[in-house]
């Protein structure tokens, strides 16, 4: 019977969920029978009560505005490097600060930026190099970005991986 009252419980939910394109919603009757059945039907039996529905929820579709075009300010010309650290190189010590440095060609005008993100997060903004102050043991990317002062990316360094290390705090030797 608890199956059976799953079963009934989720009808009712998709009953009161339906939205109708129409103003008027379809009546709906509950019964129980001499076991202790739920029936729902939209015919009346000689036991059933009448079910209120609320009226269907409905919101108006917003409306989007059109795309905006991107502007190019000529990104194809820049190139975004990182410099250091090199691509699969290793960062000893994760719990030592580090410094990412870049390269870009041609120079940065004054409203532009870099943005690092490591593992795809955002880890600060500036115009030349960053510092790392620590870093967790394992694989970490990193990525330079060029960015106009509306925040329109004109270019992007590679991917770089490192791979920190952590020193051991067990004691061992």
């Amino acid at each position: 019977m608890n199956m059976d009252m799953k079963h009934l419980t989720g009808l009712l939910i998709c009953l009161l969920t339906v939205s109708f394109h129409s103003s008027s919603i379809a009546q709906v009757y509950k019964s129980t029978d001499d076991q202790g059945n739920v029936t729902f039907s939209d015919t009346p039996a000689a036991n059933a009560n009448k079910i209120e529905l609320p009226q269907a929820n409905r919101v108006k579709a917003i409306k989007v505005p059109p795309m905006l075009e991107v502007i190019t300010e000529k990104a194809e010309d820049y190139v975004v490097r990182i410099s250091s650290p090199a691509h699969d190189s290793v960062i000893a010590n994760g719990l030592v600060g580090f410094k990412v440095t870049t390269n870009i060609s041609p120079a940065l005008n004054r409203e532009h930026q870099l943005r690092l993100t490591i593992d795809g997060e955002v880890h600060s903004s500036g115009r030349g190099s960053f510092n790392v102050s620590s870093i967790n043991r394992g694989p970490h990317t990193l990525q330079v970005t060029l960015i106009d002062d509306k925040g329109t990316a004109l270019a992007e360094s590679a991917v770089v991986t490192v791979f920190a290390y952590r020193p051991s705090s067990s004691g061992r030797k």
